[in-house]
């Protein structure tokens, strides 16, 4: 259908138009196919990136391997080669910029932090607290959501912790949850709407990764006007500073700690 679309669709508009400065990718499958179109109309491109294999490998080691492998290190390489001709290089962070300026031997802009659309979540108001934390993102392994239940499971009388997001991991979760006898409400994936109410009716939020680009939801959660408890990683320390809370990466003592 993407195929079809693009054939149809986009390159019909791309030739009618006569002031296009750039087109416009980010990280990888968007980025092969902005700076292909780029090349077939001679247009410039740019794209925005994250993370690298190389810099999820030295952080995570073979977690990251594990994810690698098959499909995803193609498209990896695929991705790669576009990357050294495209025009312009966004960042999203400056941890960012290093990674990809050795992984790519080239030249990367200075970082544009991302931002949210605060429009959608002003519109939701008088959201009553309910007794719940929760976690906001993917469901893999190196996010460490099992790390944030067992240390739910030695508090007394924990709140519910509310997850959105999809993963591999939801199964080992789940099941976990229960073995500890932890309440969770595992939400999948789920619209902004749903999103930001679960935030606002929460007390705060916990992200307890190994591995961000950048790191999202902190800055969600901060606009929702509740606090975040962090692992204490590279990146998140850079975007956040002292806006959130931090733990030691991994340890279940220090994040019951926190979170009481």
């Amino acid at each position: 259908w993407d195929k079809i679309y693009t054939k149809l669709i986009i390159e019909p508009f791309i030739k009618k138009q006569k002031n296009i400065d750039f087109i416009i990718g980010y990280h990888l499958t968007s980025t092969i196919k902005a700076n292909r179109l780029a090349k077939k109309f001679n247009m410039p491109s740019a794209t925005f990136v994250f993370e690298t294999p190389e810099w999820m490998h030295s952080q995570l080691k073979g977690r990251w391997l594990k994810e690698y492998k098959g499909q995803f290190q193609k498209l990896w390489l695929r991705a790669k080669k576009e990357f050294k001709s495209v025009d312009i290089i966004f960042p999203n962070s400056n941890l960012t910029r290093i990674a990809n300026k050795i992984w790519l031997r080239r030249k990367i802009e200075a970082p544009i932090y991302p931002g949210l659309d605060h429009r959608s979540i002003d519109k939701i108001k008088n959201i009553k607290k309910e007794n719940q934390i929760i976690y906001v993102g993917r469901l893999n392994a190196y996010k460490n959501i099992d790390v944030l239940i067992e240390a739910l499971s030695k508090i007394k009388n924990p709140p519910k912790l509310v997850i959105c997001g999809a993963g591999e991991e939801r199964k080992n979760l789940i099941d976990l949850a229960n073995k500890l006898t932890v309440k969770c409400a595992f939400k999948g994936v789920v619209n902004d709407e749903e999103k930001w109410k679960e935030i606002k009716k929460s007390l705060f939020m916990v992200l307890p990764s190994s591995f961000e680009g950048f790191g999202m939801p902190p800055m969600e959660a901060l606009y929702c006007e509740i606090s975040c408890i962090c692992s204490n990683i590279p990146t998140l320390k850079e975007i956040y500073v002292n806006k959130v809370e931090y733990f030691k990466e991994n340890n279940v003592d220090d994040l019951i700690k926190k979170i009481n």
